[in-house]
C-alpha cells in the first residue's frame, strides 16, 4: 500500500513538472519535488500580494527550467505589480518567444508602454 502511494506521488510529480513546462533541466539545483514546491510558493506569494518574494521564487525556478513560458509570464506579472516595467516587459517577451501561441496578450502591459513613452520624451 505504501509503495503504491510513493508511485502515485512520483507520477503526480511528473505530471506537475510537465504542466509547468516540460522537463526539469538541472536537477542539481532543485529536485522535481522542490521545483514543484517553489512554483506553488511563487503562486501563493502572488496570491498573497508578496510580489517581491514571488519574483525571487520564480527566478529560482527559472534557473531550473529556463524554457518555461509560464514562469516568465508569471514573473512578468509580479514585476508589473512592483512597477518594474522594463523587467516585466522583458519577461513577457521571453514568454511569447518561447511559446508564440501563449494565450496571454500584452494588454496587461499597457503601463509598461506608457512608462517607456514617458521616459522616451524626457
Amino acid at each position: 500500500m505504501e509503495q503504491q502511494a510513493v508511485k502515485r506521488k512520483d507520477r503526480s510529480s511528473a505530471i506537475a513538472v510537465k504542466a509547468f513546462g516540460g522537463k526539469v533541466v538541472d536537477n542539481s539545483i532543485l529536485s522535481k519535488e522542490e521545483f514543484i514546491e517553489k512554483v506553488r510558493q511563487s503562486n501563493d506569494a502572488c496570491k498573497n500580494g508578496d510580489f517581491q518574494l514571488a519574483i525571487e521564487l520564480y527566478s529560482e525556478t527559472l534557473l531550473v527550467d529556463p524554457q518555461n513560458c509560464i514562469l516568465y509570464s508569471n514573473r512578468s506579472a509580479a514585476y508589473l505589480k512592483t512597477t518594474q516595467y522594463e523587467k516585466a516587459l522583458d519577461d513577457a517577451i521571453k514568454a511569447r518567444l518561447l511559446n508564440p501561441k501563449w494565450p496571454k496578450d500584452f494588454s496587461a502591459h499597457d503601463p509598461i508602454v506608457a512608462h517607456r513613452r514617458r521616459h522616451a520624451r524626457d
